[in-house]
């Protein structure tokens, strides 16, 4: 009787250990995501995130002249179509607003959270121009394999928005 009960213990941990082994090599899946900012003005752009009412200095995001920069690399469980992204840079989710300078002087406020008093030159969320919005972005990505997909965020500051900030 005893070897019985240690045949059933070895085989119940045989069935037990096989199933923990071929239920753990399924691969999960994954999007990673890139965002980029880029500048294709003739000027200087200067990004001030604001959170809670003020931009920390570690917080500023310069552009020069058609440089682009990355603003966000990360990763979200599962295949993902165009579920935006995450920045530390830009602290979209954190801040009230996202204030872009041309040449130091020109500034429009791009609103996350609008007050009762807005600047005169601002974006509102919902525009397809607010760089809080990820919906902003052009969106474009590549399946890997059947369970990898890369995302990849593009905002573009062009000349009408200088003129924007201008007039």
């Amino acid at each position: 009787m005893l070897l019985t009960e240690q045949t059933t213990y070895i085989k119940c941990f045989i069935v037990l250990f096989s199933i923990i082994l071929l239920t753990s090599c399924f691969k999960e899946d994954a999007t990673t995501y890139h965002a980029y900012l880029k500048n294709e003005t003739n000027h200087s752009i200067m990004i001030l995130p604001y959170k809670s009412g003020r931009v920390l200095a570690t917080d500023t995001i310069p552009l020069i002249s058609n440089e682009e920069i990355v603003i966000a690399e990360g990763s979200d469980r599962g295949v993902q179509n165009h579920s935006g992204f995450f920045s530390n840079k830009l602290g979209v989710g954190s801040n009230d607003s996202i204030v872009v300078v041309f040449d130091g002087q020109l500034r429009v406020v791009h609103y996350i959270n609008p007050p009762v008093m807005m600047w005169p030159k601002s974006i509102k969320y919902e525009s397809t121009r607010n760089l809080g919005n990820y919906l902003s972005y052009d969106y474009s990505f590549k399946d890997i394999n059947k369970h990898v997909r890369q995302a990849f965020y593009h905002y573009t500051f062009a000349d009408a928005d200088y003129e924007f900030a201008q007039h």
